[in-house]
């Protein structure tokens, strides 16, 4: 627009998870947006359970413009139906379609994934899905919310389920309101599916993500942008701090390498784990180091048999100082949501430490990020459910893609750990194979060009020029 300053646009941004309230809100994703953009953030409420998707103090978070919006729980159980049935129906003639029906029946019963199985048969699918958006319909209190607030766009970051995606994709498209949807996290889009409806953009990490939503969701190629992560636009910081400062800030001591272990979400006897390595260090099996643990931001308590990471008295290892107090609390069972940890704390480990164990963490591809050489160590097999899940994670495709790079290793027996971590300290520390591990870290993660917030700006100008264009043509 000439003459004149145009108008400010506006766009709602809905967040339904406290995990999206860390790797986007306060990774600042929509900041450059917020510079010539009217942007209000939607956050997700439920006043019918005690089973919150965000537990964060969303007053607390200094946003210029914010609201609350209250969906019922049962509502996206209901949907449920429709996702297990596109999920079984997308990944039909995938290779790992076994894999991922295994985990559909842990969390559903073999008896109702059945169901959905025949459900997600071509010949019956177009007929199921049509029968089950119907049941559904739109959610008229969500669609009013939406005309009142007159938004140019809409930005969604999503985990691609929950309370929020299923509404958004039936309702931007009959009010002609561009929608924009951000993947979380590292699975999503091997894992999961759009069952409503498409977006006008799908927004993922890489290569990889981009190649997996194409392929397992049936996105339009032309739709999904590769922008990287909101949550790693840190770790493309020129480093603040020395290394000296570094082993104060975590406690460890000076003169020997540094590796972090990096527990999971699934809780698992991760003190095992840590006194296996200890214990290796101590009898000279792992040349000497320091062990670092940081517990994963949304780990629940102590599972059956596993001891108190403070009650154990380590030799080699310490646990992450900000992450102790959540460990305390977690540990004893008194955790609500998701840990809002600070990244800027992520990247300062990661500059610090000469590598990675982890039983299955996207923590590996973060020191794969950073040229750290990496272990993935899960010597329990498939006992349990949580072991199981582990288990079939690693062959599932965003994790089986990532083995296979020089500094890459996955170890699942117990006995071959210390070997193991002898490898990633020693051949496994040259320049070659940190080159090798962050070229191939580039095949997953976009880090270079426009950052995250910048590419969003953009993104929305051009959107929404391009729907203002088709509407005058129409």
């Amino acid at each position: 627009m000439t003459g004149a300053a145009r108008k400010r646009r506006k766009a709602l941004v809905f967040i339904d998870y406290d995990m999206l309230v860390r790797h986007f809100v306060n990774a600042r994703a929509f900041a450059d947006l917020e510079k010539s953009w009217d942007v209000k953030y939607v956050f997700h409420t439920d006043s019918t359970s005690q089973k919150q998707g965000i537990f964060a103090d969303v007053d607390a978070l200094g946003l210029a413009d914010y609201a609350k919006f209250d969906l019922p729980r049962r509502r996206m159980g209901e949907w449920d139906w429709l996702y297990s049935v596109t999920v079984l129906h997308n990944h039909r003639d995938a290779p790992h379609f076994k894999l991922r029906r295994e985990l559909m029946a842990d969390a559903r019963g073999w008896r109702l994934t059945y169901q959905f199985q025949a459900m997600a048969h071509p010949w019956v699918y177009p007929l199921a899905r049509r029968i089950l958006m119907s049941r559904m319909g739109v959610y008229k209190p969500l669609d009013d919310f939406i005309a009142a607030e007159r938004p140019d766009a809409i930005f969604h970051p999503s985990i691609l389920a929950g309370y929020f995606i299923n509404e958004l994709n039936l309702i931007c498209p009959a009010r002609g309101i561009p929608l924009v949807v951000m993947m979380n996290s590292w699975d999503n889009p091997a894992n999961k599916s759009m069952n409503t409806g498409i977006p006008d953009r799908l927004v993922v990490w890489g290569p990889q993500t981009k190649r997996h939503a194409v392929e397992y969701m049936k996105m339009p190629a032309d739709r999904v942008l590769e922008f990287g992560a909101a949550q790693f636009q840190v770790y493309r910081q020129t480093p603040d701090v020395g290394e000296a400062e570094l082993r104060r800030r975590f406690a460890v001591p000076d003169g020997i390498p540094i590796v972090l272990y990096a527990g999971v979400s699934k809780s698992v006897n991760e003190t095992d784990h840590l006194l296996a390595l200890d214990r290796a260090i101590s009898e000279g099996r792992i040349p000497r180091c320091h062990i670092v643990y940081r517990p994963h931001p949304w780990r629940g308590p102590l599972v059956s048999g596993e001891r108190d990471f403070f009650d154990v008295p380590y030799a080699h290892v310490t646990m992450d100082p900000h992450m102790a107090d959540f460990y305390r609390r977690a540990a004893a069972g008194k955790t609500k949501g998701f840990e809002l940890s600070d990244y800027s704390v992520t990247a300062h480990l990661l500059r610090l430490v000469k590598g990675v164990v982890s039983p299955l963490s996207t923590m590996l591809l973060e020191g794969a990020m950073h040229g750290v050489p990496v272990v993935m160590f899960w010597p329990d097999g498939p006992a349990g459910i949580v072991g199981k899940t582990i288990d079939i994670g690693t062959r599932l495709p965003h994790f089986a893609e990532f083995w296979g790079c020089d500094g890459i290793q996955v170890c699942t027996r117990a006995e071959a750990l210390a070997e193991s971590c002898k490898l990633m300290l020693t051949a496994h520390q040259s320049d070659a194979v940190r080159k090798a591990l962050q070229a191939h870290a580039r095949g997953y993660v976009v880090m270079d060009g426009p950052s995250y917030s910048e590419r969003l700006a953009l993104l929305a100008d051009e959107i929404v020029d391009a729907f203002e264009k088709k509407r005058i043509a129409a």
